[in-house]
C-alpha cells in the first residue's frame, strides 16, 4: 500500500511539472529548448557537482569497507587512503601513546582536512555540494530575471546537474567497492 501511495505521489508530481513546462513553453517568447542552453554558471555548477559526487563515492566506499583501498589498490594502512588513517589526526600520528594514554588532537586550522580520506572527502562533499547549489541558484536567478529564461527549463537544468552528481557518485562507488 505504501508503494502505491509513493507511486501516485510521484505520478502527480510528474503531471504537475509536465503541465508547468508545457504551459510555459506554449506561452513564451523564447522556446523551451533555447532556455536549456547552458550558461557559464551551469558549467561551474556541473564541475562542482562532479567533485561532490566523486568525494561522496570515495567516502561511501570507505564506509562500506574501511580496508577497501588497502585490498584493491595496495594502500598503506596508516596512509591517507588506509583504514587506520584516522590516527593521523592525533599528535605522534597515534591515538594512544606507549603508556596507553590518549594523545591530544593536532592543531586544526580547517578541521582534519587533508589528513585522511574520510574527513577530506566529507569536507569536499559538503562544500562541493553547497557551492554547486549556490552557483546554480545565482545562475538561475540571473537567467530568469535578467535574461527571461523559462523557469521550467532552469528547474530542469538543476535536476540534471543534481543527477550528474549522483551518477558520478554511483560510478565511483561501483568502481571502488566492486
Amino acid at each position: 500500500m505504501k508503494s502505491f501511495k509513493f507511486v501516485s505521489r510521484v505520478w502527480l508530481f510528474c503531471v504537475f511539472v509536465g503541465s508547468m513546462l508545457f504551459a510555459e513553453s506554449v506561452f513564451s517568447q523564447e522556446t523551451f529548448l533555447q532556455s536549456l542552453k547552458p550558461t557559464k554558471y551551469d558549467y561551474i555548477a556541473i564541475g562542482l557537482a562532479g567533485v561532490d559526487g566523486l568525494s561522496r563515492g570515495l567516502e561511501n566506499a570507505y564506509h562500506k569497507n574501511p580496508h577497501i583501498y588497502e585490498q584493491k589498490f595496495n594502500a598503506d594502512k596508516f596512509g591517507f587512503w588506509g583504514s587506520e588513517s584516522w590516527q593521523r589526526n592525533y599528535r605522534g600520528n597515534k591515538h594512544k601513546n606507549e603508556e596507553g594514554n590518549i594523545n591530544p588532537h593536532k592543531t586544526e586550522i580547517i578541521g582534519n582536512f587533508g589528513r585522511d580520506l574520510k574527513h577530506t572527502a566529507d569536507d569536499v562533499s559538503k562544500w562541493g555540494g553547497r557551492l554547486s547549489g549556490g552557483t546554480f541558484a545565482v545562475g538561475a536567478y540571473i537567467d530568469i530575471h535578467s535574461k527571461g529564461k523559462k523557469k521550467g527549463a532552469v528547474i530542469l537544468k538543476g535536476v540534471l546537474i543534481w543527477l550528474s552528481s549522483s551518477l558520478v557518485e554511483k560510478s565511483v562507488y561501483g568502481f571502488v567497492a566492486n
